[in-house]
């Protein structure tokens, strides 16, 4: 979360028209701070879980690097993806889509 630079830059992964990578340049850092209870919890202050876009049972992801730490949302929501693929040519039934996780579950436990 801190950071001493007054101009804070995070790379997103995609635009979302283009999917090429870009710099989004924020105009002031704001720094929040928390405490860690004696069970290892944090409250995570509001305006974070609003810009996370975080709710009850969220997860997160921490990532570390040589900055430090960034608190990231662990997933995007679903339904951003929708018209990205093509539809298949016919249509697969649940019980073609189990089968299909099996075996791909089954071929990556025989590579362990």
């Amino acid at each position: 979360f801190r950071r001493a630079t007054r101009v804070a830059r995070r790379r997103l992964r995609s635009a979302p028209k283009t999917g090429k990578a870009y710099w989004l340049t924020m105009p002031k850092v704001h720094e929040l701070s928390a405490t860690v209870s004696s069970k290892g919890q944090v409250v995570i202050p509001g305006d974070v879980r609003k810009r996370l876009g975080l709710v009850q049972g969220s997860v997160l992801r921490f990532v570390l690097d040589a900055d430090g730490v960034r608190l990231l949302p662990a997933a995007g929501d679903v339904r951003r993806l929708k018209g990205r693929l093509p539809a298949p040519p016919k249509p697969v039934s649940v019980a073609e889509m189990n089968r299909a996780i099996a075996d791909r579950r089954a071929g990556i436990a025989g590579r362990g």
